[in-house]
């Protein structure tokens, strides 16, 4: 069930805020991510990612800068490693520059 509702949730949101516009992450590893929970080392730079379920998630050294995680449910995700230089997080706050594993405010 939640497997499925975060499939909704990300495809919605990938079809309406990434139409026309430019996006650095990799397509391959969002897809992985939707469809697995899982996404060790991907590129999901300026990813919108905004109120996804990725609880549980393991997204250790992924690239998640600049990425919008603004609602995104996190708890229990493994961010071990992963860069979160100028995200936009959960809260709506920014990570500051050299954030890694956690966003520093």
């Amino acid at each position: 069930m939640k497997r499925i509702a975060l499939l909704a949730v990300m495809d919605v949101l990938i079809g309406v805020l990434s139409v026309g516009s430019a996006h650095a992450f990799d397509q391959a590893d969002l897809n992985r991510l939707r469809t697995t929970g899982s996404c060790v080392s991907c590129d999901l730079s300026q990813a919108y990612l905004i109120g996804a379920n990725l609880i549980g998630a393991n997204l250790s050294q992924a690239n998640l800068s600049e990425a919008y995680l603004y609602r995104t449910n996190l708890t229990g995700a493994n961010l071990s490693g992963a860069n979160l230089s100028g995200a936009t997080w959960t809260d709506g706050s920014k990570c500051k520059e050299g954030s890694i594993g956690q966003c520093l405010k």
